[in-house]
């Protein structure tokens, strides 16, 4: 049987085949030009059921985006509910038909049906939307990758707006082992409405995230969905989608460098995504990415994670961190096309970034390039983006190597990254290995007499972490000057240099005069205990949500 489909939604004429496979049993595949798509088996479409992992049937409407011929819903329809209803989409109407027909056959529940010829296709859509209280989706991967704009486009209606009306307020956090997410989950679980964690790494394919995603929305009802750095999104573009579609915010707290997190993500990014950065000078791209709404959040603290007393002597100068050294940024070269030219540029614009703080990396790299007599290296953002990275951190390893060397003579231990600060230092250098952050880091920051701190250039503003846990470990830091110290806290609460010349002089004061910086340390714990711990930072982002809800 050949059925021509003129194609409302597409350029080009397909032409839907049903014809009998060599097990006897009727099959599908579609002529476009010139080529052949198969949406079943040519051999035995009926064992292709086997291959198909049932889902569990939980909500009051099935929506079966591509329903082929209805074979691989054989497995899962005995775990349909007495009063679910289906809803079958698929671009071609003989499917449909041969689908319906297979589920009549074998249980009784209402059939809604949309194919690309259905006129009022919407009204039909929102008839079965409606009246359900849950949707659980269930896609035919042949079907969609055949006709992928038109599955999205009807995905895309398939709105749940009240999804959150009847919840209890909390949050459902992407929860894995990436940093942070411990302690929001501890910090979100202390307030009102509690936590659901959606365990990503636990989710072994994209369909089974996106399913799985879907059903935890619906069940927990949540206020919020807090993801860091976009981790457990997946490379389909149906987590936003689908936060989009049950009208939850998604926020997306920003802890490192967006432009790579955003390469594979950035052409899903919705408005109902909200970003929140960590580091002020972002926030105007952000606002160009086409997110609902951004805004400035900085870290904070864990009390909980570096409580504790224990203080045995380590180091009366130390620097807990990476050396970013070639290991560290030959992984973010091997994003980017790389060349031997490369390098050389990298270190002309690093040399820039260390010159001026406040100065855009990329305007770095052009001015690098002009200096150079060279072409921009790239056009295309996924290659710039990654490159422009590798130029970040490079300043960041050059100025490390600065001002730990310059307190080599002081007897500066480092701890973490024993590799690359011996490929900076050699033998010069005193280097511990690496520190498991939430079980020992506390007890070495409070070994160590003065930490230093020395932040990345990624950050031309911001605090990082460290300025949290050392003092609520009881320990001493010594910090680079950022400019969000002064808003984050008072004089009396930090220790701050900003050259390398202040860097020893405070060094040799604080190491001759404990109580002053015991005086500090005390200081800024009460600052971050009264404003700056991880509850605090989930109020601001209840409050940011709350604030949107209410415009």
């Amino acid at each position: 049987m050949r059925i021509v489909s003129a194609g409302k939604r597409r350029t080009e004429a397909d032409e839907i085949e049903l014809f009998t496979a060599a097990s006897g049993a009727l099959s599908a595949r579609i002529r476009r030009n010139g080529g052949l798509l198969h949406l079943h088996s040519a051999v035995n479409p009926e064992a292709e059921a086997s291959y198909f992992e049932p889902p569990a049937l939980w909500a009051d409407l099935v929506v079966l985006l591509g329903s082929g011929l209805g074979y691989h819903v054989d497995p899962f329809l005995s775990g349909l509910g007495a009063h679910a209803e289906i809803l079958l989409v698929d671009r071609y109407a003989p499917c449909i038909e041969a689908c319906r027909k297979r589920i009549q056959a074998r249980v009784p529940n209402r059939i809604h049906a949309v194919s690309g010829e259905t006129a009022a296709w919407r009204r039909i859509v929102e008839e079965a939307v409606r009246p359900a209280r849950t949707i659980q989706v269930i896609r035919h991967p042949a079907s969609c990758r055949a006709n992928k704009d038109f599955y999205d486009m009807v995905a895309q209606t398939l709105d749940i707006r009240n999804v959150n009306e009847s919840g209890i307020g909390g949050g459902l956090l992407f929860y894995g082992s990436f940093f942070l997410e411990e302690e929001l989950k501890n910090a979100l679980r202390r307030t009102e409405g509690g936590v659901s964690l959606f365990e990503y790494g636990a989710m072994k394919d994209c369909a089974q995230l996106e399913a799985h995603f879907e059903r935890a929305i619906q069940e927990f009802r949540p206020e919020f969905i807090l993801s860091v750095n976009m981790k457990g999104f997946d490379a389909n573009g149906a987590v936003p989608e689908i936060a989009r579609r049950c009208g939850v915010p998604l926020v997306i707290w920003f802890v490192d460098d967006p432009h790579p997190i955003l390469i594979p993500q950035g052409t899903f990014v919705n408005n109902s995504l909200v970003a929140l950065s960590w580091e002020r000078a972002y926030l105007p791209w952000l606002d160009k990415q086409g997110f609902g709404a951004t805004g400035y959040l900085p870290l904070a603290g864990d009390p909980d994670l570096f409580a504790g007393t224990d203080a045995r002597p380590l180091a009366g100068v130390g620097f807990v961190g990476s050396a970013m050294g070639q290991a560290y940024r030959g992984k973010i070269a091997s994003q980017c096309l790389w060349n031997d030219a490369l390098g050389g540029i990298a270190d002309e614009a690093a040399r820039q970034l260390l010159a001026d703080p406040l100065l855009d990396a990329s305007a770095a790299i052009r001015s690098a390039c002009a200096r150079l007599h060279h072409p921009l290296p790239f056009s295309d953002d996924k290659n710039l983006t990654w490159f422009t990275s590798y130029c970040i951190h490079t300043a960041s390893m050059l100025r490390r190597k600065d001002l730990i060397g310059a307190c080599i003579p002081h007897g500066v231990a480092t701890f973490g990254d024993q590799e690359g600060w011996r490929e900076l230092f050699g033998e010069r250098i005193t280097c511990h290995g690496d520190i498991d952050y939430r079980t020992r880091l506390g007890s070495i920051y409070r070994g160590i007499a003065v930490n230093l701190n020395i932040t990345s250039r990624q950050m031309p503003t911001a605090v990082n972490q460290r300025l949290f846990d050392i003092p609520l470990s009881n320990g001493f830091v010594l910090s680079d000057r950022q400019g969000d110290c002064e808003e984050l806290f008072s004089p009396d609460e930090t220790a701050l240099y900003g050259s390398r010349e202040e860097l020893i002089d405070k060094l040799s004061f604080f190491r001759t005069n404990k109580e002053a910086a015991d005086c500090i340390t005390r200081n800024a714990r009460a600052r971050i205990l009264s404003c700056h711990t991880y509850d605090h930072r989930v109020s601001a982002i209840k409050s940011f949500i709350a604030k949107l809800s209410a415009a």
